[in-house]
């Protein structure tokens, strides 16, 4: 008798790190993933120098062609008064430009701030143009539902002369 619990204790904690590590290669491959789908969304926000209709087009069916249906709501990211974008995909033209008031609004698959910085150099002053981009990816389980909810966030180079569509 002493043996078979011995035994189960054993199975036990074999099958506890069985769990462990595929739930360990399960948020590995999902957050490699949206890592993957970010530095995209940057490169294309760097290429085209901004947030306009070609950006978002571009972003919308890169995220409609991987599969990417993780999302949060843009306004539980930021402060009050801080503005920023909820690009949604599916919807090329679903674009937000409100900091705060977007109660009636679900989650946005990819959230974008833009920040000003003056650089000098050389004594010419310039405004450089810095985009922040947040992508999200959660751990769910069926019976759970989402236990965990990731954020990846990324910004671009600094681009001197943004050609955005949309205002600030």
């Amino acid at each position: 008798m002493r043996d078979s619990i011995a035994g189960a204790w054993l199975y036990s904690i074999v099958l506890v790190f069985i769990v462990l590590l595929v739930g360990f290669i399960a948020i590995s491959i999902n957050y490699n993933k949206a890592y993957k789908l970010k530095t995209t969304v940057v490169n294309l926000i760097e290429q085209n120098q901004g947030i306009n209709a070609r950006t978002l087009k571009l972003i919308d069916g890169y995220l409609t062609n991987n599969g990417y249906v993780n999302g949060k709501r843009c306004r539980n990211l930021y402060k009050d008064g801080q503005k920023y974008m909820g690009i949604n995909k599916g919807v090329s033209t679903g674009i937000l430009t409100k900091g705060t008031g977007d109660t009636n609004v679900g989650s946005q698959q990819v959230c974008v701030t833009r920040e000003e910085y003056i650089s000098t150099i050389s004594g010419a002053t310039n405004i450089e143009y810095y985009y922040d981009v947040y992508m999200f990816f959660s751990f769910s389980l069926p019976i759970f539902g989402d236990i965990f909810r990731f954020n990846v966030v990324g910004t671009t180079n600094p681009i001197l002369y943004p050609q955005d569509n949309y205002p600030w």
